[in-house]
């Protein structure tokens, strides 16, 4: 699947969130982390309080994660009443935290 930017990046990495299920206080999304070595899919959970992945991310680098943790902590961040985004793309360069 090509995603919504383009190809696979030639560098840096880009996370794609894609809502799986969700109710008023809480989200499932499934997140394809893309970068120039390959493609890992993992499934996070979004509540208020945090992010946690669902399962273990294997092969995923540990700085991929824990960038992803933080960047689904920011999807929770919404009003009560808003929807959960459907989908969400984010790209880093290589060393951006």
């Amino acid at each position: 699947m090509t995603a919504l930017s383009g190809t696979q990046p030639q560098r840096g990495v880009r996370y794609r969130f894609t809502l799986l299920d969700h109710d008023d206080t809480r989200a499932a999304y499934e997140v394809c982390v893309q970068t120039a070595s390959g493609e890992h899919t993992v499934r996070i959970a979004v509540t208020a309080a945090g992010a946690t992945l669902d399962g273990s991310p294997e092969g995923l680098d540990e700085a991929h994660v824990t960038q992803l943790l933080a960047l689904a902590k920011t999807i929770a961040r919404r009003d009560d009443d808003m929807p959960w985004p459907r989908r969400v793309e984010r790209w880093r360069s290589p060393g951006v935290r």
